[in-house]
């Protein structure tokens, strides 16, 4: 099985839930491994799987830390995630990607069409994919963070709660003309 890494993927979101939103592969570029994988290369393993895949730590296939769904666009694969976050290693998954730590994805596949070009690039025609994985160190520049979603702050919460309590009070005392 190869492997490959995508740096830095796109992560919409992450929730106190554990799921998240992202780029798992790019299409059309060279990555810094010298491929490029072709839109609709993923399709026939997507349709067989019904487009959901084990999420890993680092390709570890023995650390499952959750699942992928899968969604093909034109530009990228795109993939809904959801940590278990009572697996510890998917919960320290979720504080290193929340703390902009770990930024990667990366796929888990068997190359089965392929064609180089003369300038050595491998253009890749058709995969049967595996896997995503976190990754701390991937290989394709375009696919970045956009954001984390932070778990809720406890305290600030709890604040929150205690003023908006005191003003119900203060204003049934004042109602009540106390």
């Amino acid at each position: 099985m190869e492997t490959k890494t995508i740096l830095a993927f796109a992560l919409k979101s992450m929730t106190e839930t554990g799921t998240f939103e992202g780029k798992l592969a790019v299409y059309g570029n060279v990555d810094e491994v010298g491929d490029v994988i072709d839109y609709g290369a993923m399709t026939k393993t997507l349709n067989e799987g019904g487009g959901q895949i084990p999420l890993c730590w680092q390709h570890d296939t023995g650390q499952p830390i959750g699942t992928l769904t899968l969604t093909d666009s034109p530009q990228a694969l795109l993939c809904k995630g959801k940590l278990v976050l009572s697996v510890p290693q998917a919960r320290n998954a979720y504080d290193l990607v929340k703390e902009g730590v770990v930024k990667g994805l990366s796929i888990g596949y068997t190359v089965m069409k392929y064609v180089t070009e003369a300038s050595g690039v491998r253009r890749l025609k058709e995969l049967r994919l595996y896997e995503g994985s976190l990754v701390t160190l991937a290989a394709n520049p375009l696919a970045q963070v956009t954001g984390v979603k932070q778990l809720p702050d406890t305290e600030a919460l709890e604040a929150f709660r205690n003023a908006a309590r005191d003003i119900k009070d203060f204003h049934r005392r004042m109602i009540d003309g106390n």
